[in-house]
């Protein structure tokens, strides 16, 4: 039987998420005032990348962010559990997450899958590794 994360342990993965982008992006940034002169498409590469990328290729390639795999979670497709999402439902999942917020995730204790908003839309599930 599929077991499905807590709130509080989904939350706990954004977070990792959220301090290792912001890591990778002052790592970015100090390498780049070192260097001096960095062409503005590489900038704006690495901000595209860690706020935008970052997410939707972990979780479509590898089935969960780094965040995911401290913690044992998999973000799978809920209709086939033992396949990833593709590249686009991860990036419209985490389209509708930024743009919701902490909204997205009232509806995980509304049902037995606790599916965010997020997910439903999306149709991805979190579920333990």
């Amino acid at each position: 039987m599929m077991e499905y994360p807590s709130l509080v342990k989904r939350i706990q993965a954004v977070v990792i998420d959220f301090l290792l982008i912001l890591v990778l992006f002052s790592v970015a940034s100090l390498l780049f005032n070192s260097l001096g002169e960095v062409a503005d498409g590489v900038r704006i590469g690495v901000l595209v990348f860690c706020f935008v990328l970052y997410e939707p290729l972990f979780v479509s390639q590898m089935g969960g962010t780094l965040g995911h795999y401290l913690l044992g979670l998999r973000v799978k497709q809920h209709d086939a559990p033992a396949d990833n999402i593709s590249f686009l439902s991860a990036l419209g999942r985490i389209i509708i997450k930024g743009a919701l917020g902490w909204i997205s995730f009232l509806t995980i204790s509304s049902n037995s899958e606790k599916r965010a908003l997020h997910d439903i839309v999306s149709g991805s599930l979190v579920c333990h590794k």
